[in-house]
């Protein structure tokens, strides 16, 4: 839609505009499962401006509609993102909770990519609560959902390299 095309092009306030005027026509048509995606981005804009209590709000109401229209494959995907904000406002254990949520319902609807995404952020949140082997293991999980071979290697590379950048920041910082 317009909107994410404008937020990826860097212009934020016109992609909230946009994503605004999606919604007031989502919401004549009675969309629910619409209304719920464009919430969803309505919250990654307040997300990348790092308003977190208004990406928090907007993606609870995404997710209750996504639910009741039965989108389970997007509620998925939101609950990461509330737990994406979570995580950023530095509740870690609330993010577990929100990321486990998530895993189970992209398990359900057997999103592969998706289960490898909240896995590395499962994995980042056990990196911020200094829990490394939980963290390792559930990075390595993600990767043996990407495709293997070269692609998976460079995957547990990063991944790796990112558990250990946190873990020395931490240290340095304590």
């Amino acid at each position: 839609n317009v909107g994410n095309v404008l937020q990826t092009l860097g212009r934020s306030a016109e992609a909230l505009v946009a994503h605004e005027g999606a919604l007031a026509i989502q919401r004549e048509l009675n969309d629910r499962a619409g209304e719920g995606l464009t919430l969803t981005n309505v919250g990654n804009v307040h997300y990348a401006w790092s308003d977190f209590p208004r990406a928090q709000s907007s993606y609870e109401g995404a997710l209750a509609l996504l639910e009741e229209a039965g989108d389970r494959f997007h509620a998925a995907n939101t609950l990461g993102n509330l737990g994406n904000v979570r995580w950023a406002l530095g509740d870690y254990a609330g993010a577990l909770t929100l990321h486990g949520r998530s895993l189970e319902m992209k398990r359900s609807v057997g999103n592969r990519a998706g289960q490898a995404l909240t896995l590395t952020n499962l994995g980042n949140a056990y990196t911020s609560l200094g829990d490394y082997p939980k963290a390792i293991a559930h990075l390595q999980r993600a990767r043996q959902r990407v495709a293997g071979g070269e692609q998976g290697d460079e995957f547990d590379h990063r991944a790796r390299s990112f558990t250990w950048r946190q873990s020395a920041r931490r240290h340095r910082a304590g």
